[in-house]
């Protein structure tokens, strides 16, 4: 886990949410794999690697491969399935680093996820095609 990086991140926004920037969201996440949360239930796991490159894990245990940026703000992600973007405003607070979708559809509240942990360790999966 990168627990000092996270706290470094959550001291400096207080109680307020910082919203991320790329670099931010970078540096706090390359070579790391972070685990998601929504509601409390896993949701699923992305490794971010070199050059913006990211593994998705999903809830099935099957990866798919994707590149991200940042958009006006956002985190986007794009799948070699051609899945995406699904865009993101990764945001710090005291209490954790929170994820929350900007493609929302009217007939739905955003997708908001929390970061249930962080480590250095490469993501399992189970799928036929994973890895760069």
């Amino acid at each position: 886990m990168k627990p000092l990086l996270i706290l470094a991140f959550m001291a400096g926004a207080a109680q307020a949410q910082q919203v991320l920037s790329g670099d931010e969201f970078d540096a706090l996440s390359q070579n790391t794999t972070m685990y998601f949360t929504e509601g409390g239930v896993f949701f699923g796991a992305e490794q971010f690697l070199p050059d913006r490159r990211s593994i998705w894990r999903a809830q099935d245990g099957s990866c798919v491969n994707g590149k991200w940026e940042e958009v006006k703000g956002d985190i986007c992600f794009i799948y070699d399935n051609g899945d995406g973007p699904h865009c993101w405003q990764v945001s710090a607070s005291n209490k954790g680093l929170t994820i929350t979708s900007t493609n929302n559809r009217p007939d739905r509240p955003p997708t908001v996820l929390e970061l249930a942990g962080q480590d250095t360790r490469p993501i399992l999966c189970t799928g036929p095609k994973f890895g760069f």
